[in-house]
């Protein structure tokens, strides 16, 4: 086994999970409070209409902007969002759990972001959580003691699915939980009876802390750095795609962004190649896919997929607004033409990449994940009318790790 091929191996036994669940112990009444207003888990029916009457309907944001629509989420929320106060609910001891399952190089902290209610028929289709901060990891997801039916979250990552069942009848002093990725697929089954409650936390990174685990994986990483970098024949310089996606919000000054936004096994690897002397920055690419055409209803959901071979590739220089992918096409060219006589609007990609003319070394592992991100006509020189083919574009971030000489 050549040193990059032992490197391969050694990342891909550094993956973690993208979720993790368990149940919380109260000691008592769980309560929430607005002001002097409050309402508490003893009596769950009062505690139901209560956030019902102080509710309103929950929108969701697209490409587009921010939508409401009941046909893609039907739920209600707490209207005090930033106001609300909830006592009883030891959140410091399910932040420390999932900070050990998902080995942290800092501890998370939890802010509640929604109350929300599913009542008979509510639902969200598929999406992700958008994240509202820097260093935002993802969220916690509780389940609040009333009792309904349906309602099942189903998580994917791209690599597999778990359908997740709080129906039924439910403890008062014993809560469940999940914690997910911000890039983790996820939906809310239609509820069937009963009301189906949460309350929804973002999860970030706070002060650095200790862990045996990470500390012995990246101890690993690094003995696999130092065949590397002994071994005259590997490549000095490669590109190891994450396996979490990081889009620079549109008004970030960072970009490309920082070590520090990385996640989970993705920081670790940068952690113990910097550790080796090793240059390395995040990156944004495209690859571009030639397979037919998918039956995806235009990719109104973007979804994480394993990274696809890599062909054409472009560097992403600085973000993409979203709107460039809900054109009908997309060219490099800025002035591209029509389509047999038709207009075609055109998403230009030019401002915002540079294409690789020398495909850079990968060294791919399999927890690895590209985000499909648009399914459409595409054409490098902006000309519909011959030279033209139906393309995926994915987009992926990337470790370029440039060895010391």
């Amino acid at each position: 086994m050549d040193s990059l091929a032992r490197l391969v191996e050694t990342l891909d036994g550094m993956s973690g999970p993208a979720w993790v669940q368990g149940t919380v112990k109260l000691a008592g009444p769980l309560e929430l409070r607005v002001n002097r207003d409050s309402a508490t888990t003893a009596n769950i029916e009062y505690f139901r209409d209560w956030l019902i009457a102080r509710s309103e309907l929950a929108p969701y944001g697209d490409r587009d902007g921010t939508k409401l629509d009941v046909q893609v989420r039907s739920t209600l929320r707490l209207k005090t969002r930033g106001k609300t106060l909830v006592t009883g609910l030891p959140v410091e001891s399910i932040c420390a759990e999932i900070a050990n399952a998902f080995s942290t190089e800092r501890e998370v902290v939890a802010k509640l972001h929604d109350v929300l209610v599913y009542p008979i028929g509510g639902k969200f289709d598929r999406h992700k959580d958008t994240p509202g901060e820097a260093d935002q990891l993802g969220s916690l997801i509780i389940g609040m003691p009333c009792h309904h039916e349906g309602g099942w979250l189903t998580l994917d990552d791209g690599d597999s699915e778990q359908l997740i069942d709080w129906s039924g009848k439910q403890a008062t002093d014993e809560l469940r939980w999940v914690a997910i990725y911000g890039d983790v697929n996820h939906e809310i089954h239609k509820v069937i009876s009963g009301a189906r409650i949460t309350l929804v936390y973002s999860l970030s990174l706070g002060a650095p802390r200790p862990d045996a685990r990470r500390k012995a994986l990246v101890d690993e990483m690094i003995d696999a750095m130092i065949h590397l970098v002994d071994d005259p024949s590997a490549p000095r310089s490669f590109v190891v795609p994450c396996r979490h996606l990081l889009i620079a919000p549109r008004d970030s000054s960072a970009f490309p962004l920082p070590l520090e936004a990385l996640r989970g096994d993705d920081r670790m690897i940068a952690d113990a190649f910097s550790r080796c002397g090793a240059k390395v920055e995040v990156i944004e690419m495209l690859t571009l896919g030639w397979e037919d055409k998918l039956d995806s209803d235009d990719i109104v959901v973007p979804t994480m997929m394993p990274v696809p071979p890599f062909s054409d590739t472009m560097d992403v220089t600085k973000p993409i607004p979203a709107e460039v992918f809900g054109h009908d096409a997309l060219s490099l060219d800025d002035d591209p033409g029509g389509w047999d006589g038709e207009e075609l609007t055109v998403g230009i990609l030019a401002p915002y990449v540079t294409w690789q003319r020398d495909r850079p070394v990968m060294a791919t592992r399999k927890k690895a994940r590209a985000l499909l991100t648009y399914d459409g006509m595409w054409s490098a020189t902006g000309y519909f009318g011959n030279e033209y083919s139906y393309t995926h574009v994915y987009r992926i971030a990337g470790l370029r790790v440039q060895l010391a000489e």
